[in-house]
């Protein structure tokens, strides 16, 4: 019924919100858990719980979570049945819990997190069986190799630019040195 995304961003260095997509009743709670500004007024807040964030540096506590787990599929059940999931700050179970999250995905490349993105129930409001995982499996591997590329090439024309700016004021300087040394 909903997906929240989450993309690395170079220049932040953080694990941006990139988009709330599903049912509207669904997405605008999320959008209110996630997007509101005066989170020390909420009644949450003050019962102690903490709100999820629409940016995670690699260091939280919530995305060393994920990484230490390098599995592209995380289900709710996988937590409640693995302990050895649980970590301190973030837990996934309490981002599933916040969020009403059944499913997170996880980008990874070369044992970097390049993305991760959380889904609701199924519209069927069924569970999602083993051969459903599977497919996300696959379909997140694939996205992971996709990303990384996008990645890459994003970076690769940011430094083609900053050389071709470089020669350009290489030779706005040249212009304005005399054409031979002073005597």
């Amino acid at each position: 019924k909903f997906g929240i995304f989450f993309i690395w961003n170079e220049d932040s260095k953080q694990y941006e919100l990139r988009s709330i997509l599903g049912e509207k009743e669904e997405t605008s709670y999320l959008e209110e858990l996630f997007l509101y500004e005066y989170v020390e007024e909420t009644a949450l807040y003050s019962e102690g719980i903490t709100l999820p964030s629409k940016a995670y540096s690699k260091e939280s506590e919530f995305v060393q979570s994920i990484i230490n787990i390098n599995q592209p599929v995380i289900t709710r059940e996988q937590i409640t049945i693995d302990e050895k999931l649980f970590t301190k700050g973030m837990p996934i179970s309490e981002i599933f819990d916040l969020t009403r999250g059944e499913v997170m995905l996880s980008f990874i490349f070369n044992k970097n997190l390049l993305g991760f993105m959380i889904l609701g129930q199924k519209m069927a409001d069924r569970p999602y069986f083993s051969d459903e995982i599977e497919i996300l499996k696959y379909i997140v591997e694939k996205m992971s190799i996709f990303m990384f590329n996008v990645i890459n090439k994003e970076h690769l024309t940011r430094i083609t630019m900053l050389e071709q700016e470089m020669k350009m004021g290489a030779e706005i300087q040249r212009q304005f040195l005399p054409e031979r040394a002073p005597d």
